[in-house]
């Protein structure tokens, strides 16, 4: 594999066969469950240097980068061209996005993290087993055998278009199971958006917030696209206030607050306040941005 390949988790395993004299981190790096990498392992940076691009600049309002490396800690099972992607992305709209402050990105990146997973996966993970899609979709727990047959067992993998095209049918200005819209706008993004309708609707905030005119409706697949996946997020986040929730701090009140806005009936409540919680303490993120600068000041 190239470089861009690798995943993060790989890279490391990878810099513990560096070479003597080799750069190495100046702190422990966090591997799956938030564990220390091994002792000498390169940091992410050294490696993916040539691969962080436009993340290596700061902003214009003298925000620090978000880099591939720095997310390489939090989704450590993604490849590391996809966080490139994010992290360019990302740095480019930290202040217009409002993740200005660690309290801000500690909450936004909490939810990320739950929502996109360890390999910070842009398409929706349909992998299911039957009693999982019975306990999360009311169209399998009112078709038992169709969760059987769909779902993943010893016998079969998951099929995921099946999957999407019921569970997302009739839902969010979806058509029927016949019409695939389930597939079709299937969740995308880093706020994994979902359905025909909220693709609609998401044309026309992009083009309010970011000026640029996509019909996303047309064009579903461009959601899994880096910069596209970001402005989603930033666009819930800005959209439903968040910003000022996460100022109320690092507080449980305040993660839950968020988490119910962003999946009011989500049974993951307790796991993003604990994302939220690590990214606070090992301060992932880096400090406030500095406030823009006025001519001639």
């Amino acid at each position: 594999k190239g470089a861009g390949d690798m995943t993060a988790t790989a890279l490391r395993a990878y810099a513990d066969t560096a070479p003597s004299g080799a750069p190495r981190a100046t702190a422990p790096a966090l591997g799956r469950g938030g564990q220390a990498a091994p002792r000498g392992a390169l940091h992410l940076a050294a490696l993916a240097g040539p691969l962080q691009g436009a993340a290596r600049t700061l902003d214009p309002h003298g925000c620090g980068p978000i880099t591939a490396a720095d997310l390489g800690k939090l989704f450590p099972d993604a490849p590391l061209r996809r966080l490139d992607g994010l992290a360019a992305e990302l740095t480019a709209r930290q202040l217009t996005g409002k993740i200005d402050t660690p309290a801000r990105r500690a909450h936004f990146f909490g939810q990320v993290r739950q929502e996109v997973g360890s390999d910070g996966r842009l398409d929706e993970n349909l992998n299911y087993s039957p009693a999982g899609l019975k306990a999360l979709f009311s169209y399998f727990a009112k078709h038992p055998a169709e969760a059987e047959l769909y779902g993943r067992t010893d016998k079969h993998p998951a099929n995921p278009e099946a999957i999407a095209n019921r569970a997302y049918a009739n839902r969010n200005g979806n058509g029927d199971v016949a019409s695939g819209d389930g597939w079709l706008f299937r969740g995308r993004g880093l706020k994994q958006l979902t359905g025909r309708a909220n693709y609609r609707a998401f044309t026309q905030t992009h083009a309010r917030l970011f000026g640029e005119r996509i019909d996303f409706e047309k064009h579903p697949e461009k959601l899994s696209e880096p910069p596209y996946a970001v402005r989603s997020a930033l666009a819930f986040w800005l959209d439903n206030g968040l910003p000022a929730k996460a100022d109320a701090g690092i507080t449980r009140a305040a993660a839950d607050s968020i988490t119910a806005v962003v999946n009011f009936h989500t049974d993951s409540y307790a796991a993003r306040w604990g994302h939220v919680q690590r990214i606070a303490r090992d301060g992932l993120f880096g400090g406030e941005c500095a406030a823009p600068r006025v001519a001639g000041k």
